[in-house]
């Protein structure tokens, strides 16, 4: 889209022209005179007028141009997502990568690229230190703050989709607590010392002993 002063530049050279055209009418019509003149005048100014109206023209179509092609990037033509998109579709998840990275060097302005490497790396690869690269590529690179800010914000929003459990848990659930067969294992000692038995709801079971004797003391209750 024509800025209002290259318009108005190619104006002034046309009228410019347009007025040698006329004063040369006007000229002649002095010289040969009469009706004659005014005749031989007209050519002139005919081209005079044919030079100048392109740029009145473009000039008042200058504000309906404005509404019917806001965008100042006309001149470019958008980025190709859909490739990289149906590339990730079919499970061509490196090649989607190399799609959004020349995506990426030709449009240095699109934050959208960064992100989908990242989701890609993060949920497709399970690759949390690629997913770390693509970030901070796109911190350094992307000019726009509101762009950076959004790429962080999708990196920790993606990042917790990630099902990694961490060290500390899965040395946890290997442990067992609680052994299969209570009966393998070996009676606990006892405070006293005297003797091993096991405690049981039934009562204490005694070392080589078939069942459970409760030897613990009761007290009648009186009424």
């Amino acid at each position: 889209m024509t800025s209002y002063r290259e318009l108005f530049k190619e104006f002034g050279v046309r009228l410019i022209v347009a007025f040698g055209c006329m004063l040369a009418g006007v000229v002649a019509g002095a010289i040969i005179g009469g009706g004659w003149g005014v005749l031989a005048a007209l050519p002139f100014v005919f081209v005079g007028t044919l030079v100048v109206v392109p740029s009145i023209t473009s000039i008042l179509a200058q504000p309906f141009s404005s509404l019917l092609y806001p965008s100042k990037h006309l001149d470019h033509t958008m980025p190709m997502y859909s490739i990289p998109q149906s590339k990730r579709a079919k499970g061509l998840y490196e090649e989607a990568i190399a799609g959004y990275e020349k995506i990426a060097v030709e449009y240095p302005d699109e934050v959208k690229p960064y992100i989908e490497m990242v989701t890609i790396a993060i949920m497709d690869l399970r690759n949390v230190e690629q997913a770390k690269s693509f970030l901070g590529r796109g911190m350094v690179l992307l000019k726009d703050e509101s762009a950076r800010k959004v790429l962080q914000e999708s990196y920790n929003a993606v990042i917790t989709r990630l099902e990694v459990k961490p060290e500390w848990l899965r040395e946890q659930e290997s442990r067992t607590i609680v052994p299969e067969k209570v009966e393998r294992t070996l009676p606990v000692e006892e405070p006293d010392g005297l003797t091993k038995r096991r405690y049981h709801p039934g009562g204490y079971m005694q070392d080589n002993k078939d069942g459970f004797v409760d030897d613990r003391k009761t007290i009648a209750r009186k009424h």
